[in-house]
């Protein structure tokens, strides 16, 4: 006697009995139900430690899979994790090791024969990191954060004593892997100050800051990655806030300094420097005579020059008019002489503006933002006014041209509170996607929803996307621990 299946149907096997002597034929059909397939995904609160259905879980993180499938004795489950793994338990649960989507599936099958798929994609995502240096009463702030030729990152931070005052700043550097994981942490002694970090043609970083303890941020400093200072020198007596390379290995400085105005007050001007590989200065520009200029933070760096923009002042019957503010949009050659500018009113009813910052995009056209300010500006390569939109429900802070062409702008999103949150942008404007900081943290009695958040800055990924940190309160004795997040090109956090 021998047995071959002729047929394989959902439900139904079709048995052949074949005897050899004599020709005789017997079909046997024997019914196999198919079996339901189905699961679902769970994910554990860090915090509250609830365990709920999701699809999206952190790195090392477990994922629980609820399997809602039918049970029997005759009833086996194949697992596929999309890593490259499996299971054959009911419930199982696994813990992936890379970033990534990753489709899995479940195979449930009755009696080795009649068998169902279910599938679903799950994320696992690096996720909001926190930063602390030291215990509380310890605050841990941070000051910028940039993105290494090599995907990793330097943050550029500080940490102080919150419950003593006048504060005792240390100031530290510190190199996280791609997955914002600690790799080396240098605090500087107590004269070195820093307050903004941008990479070299050679491969070191330059910051400014100062390195004698001075009050003014008045020196260009050079550093390594691993944090060794290899020289510094004193710019001037003025204060700058932000540099960047130049194509001739040089450096170009973006701060402000002390000037009498027209009415013999003394207030903070623009003020532009280019020196040289070595930080010897070849010129200077302040924008305080032919075109006041007030209130900028960045330059960006053009092959044939430089732009930058501020808040322009503006006369009013001869008379200095402190409320009618524009933002001015400038560009400069190589030597510093202005070649074009343009001036549009802020138009926001507002006269609280800060610091104006400025960002190239893709499209070769400019965005600018003022700080505490809802408008986002948008202006052409040769200087001309686009177009302005409204930013709803939250004012800005910083902005950032991603490499997919769009524009992210790091707010503050008021409310019950005030929070980070950093807003997507298409190249016209419009608004396409939000991301913020999950402000709960543990407290004595639980879980406390939403710790305040202030902005810090956002920075593009050479991959697309961005990167935000924002200093948070701790709502058990107010300190400041830094939160970083990560998302791509559409908002999504990765």
């Amino acid at each position: 006697m021998r047995f071959k299946i002729n047929s394989l149907l959902p439900a139904i096997i079709v048995i052949t009995i074949g005897l050899a002597a004599c020709k005789k034929v017997e079909t046997i059909i024997k019914n196999i139900q198919t079996p339901t397939s189905s699961f679902v995904t769970l994910v554990v609160d860090p915090l509250s430690k609830w365990k709920s259905s999701a699809t999206t879980n952190y790195i090392d993180s477990t994922f629980y899979f609820q399997n809602k499938s039918d049970s029997a004795a005759d009833i086996t489950y194949k697992w596929n994790f999309g890593d490259g793994t499996s299971s054959q338990e009911r419930m199982p649960s696994h813990v992936y090791k890379k970033r990534g989507q990753y489709l899995v599936t479940l195979v449930t099958t009755r009696s080795e024969i009649a068998s169902d798929t279910a599938s679903a994609i799950v994320s696992v995502v690096v996720g909001q990191q926190e930063v602390a240096i030291g215990a509380a009463p310890t605050s841990t702030s941070a000051i910028d954060i940039l993105e290494t030729k090599e995907k990793n990152f330097l943050m550029l931070g500080v940490s102080y004593n919150s419950k003593v005052y006048p504060y005792n700043y240390s100031c530290f550097l510190m190199t996280m892997d791609s997955l914002l994981k600690q790799k080396n942490l240098v605090t500087f002694p107590a004269n070195v100050q820093l307050n903004g970090i941008a990479a070299c043609n050679d491969g070191n970083y330059i910051a400014t800051g100062t390195t004698s303890g001075a009050t003014a941020n008045s020196e260009l400093v050079k550093l390594k990655t691993d944090g060794t200072i290899l020289w510094s020198k004193k710019v001037s007596t003025d204060n700058f806030v932000r540099v960047a390379q130049t194509a001739d290995n040089g450096f170009v400085l973006t701060g402000s300094r002390s000037v009498k105005d027209q009415n013999n007050n003394t207030s903070s001007k623009t003020l532009l420097v280019k020196t040289d590989e070595s930080g010897n200065v070849l010129w200077e520009k302040v924008f305080a005579t032919d075109l006041v200029l007030e209130q900028t933070f960045n330059t960006v760096v053009e092959s044939d020059g430089f732009v930058i923009a501020g808040t322009k002042r503006r006369d009013s019957n001869g008379t200095y008019c402190s409320y009618c503010d524009s933002v001015c949009v400038v560009k400069l050659n190589t030597q510093g002489a202005i070649v074009w500018k343009t001036s549009v009113a802020w138009a926001l009813n507002t006269d609280n503006g800060g610091t104006v910052r400025i960002s190239k995009m893709k499209n070769g056209n400019y965005n600018v933002i003022g700080s505490g300010l809802s408008g986002l500006f948008l202006f052409s390569p040769a200087g001309e006014f686009l177009d302005r939109k409204l930013m709803s429900n939250a004012t800005g802070f910083y902005n950032v041209s991603t490499s997919g062409g769009g524009i992210a702008v790091l707010q503050t999103e008021n409310g019950n509170g005030f929070r980070a949150r950093v807003n997507g942008f298409n190249e016209k404007g419009l608004a396409q996607w939000s991301v913020g900081i999950n402000g709960q943290q543990a407290v004595p009695n639980g879980v406390m929803c939403c710790a305040n958040s202030w902005p810090v800055v956002v920075s593009p990924l050479s991959s697309g996307g961005i990167i935000f940190l924002a200093n948070k309160v701790d709502l058990n004795d107010y300190h400041y621990t830094i939160v970083m997040v990560m998302a791509d090109e559409s908002g999504q956090i990765m």
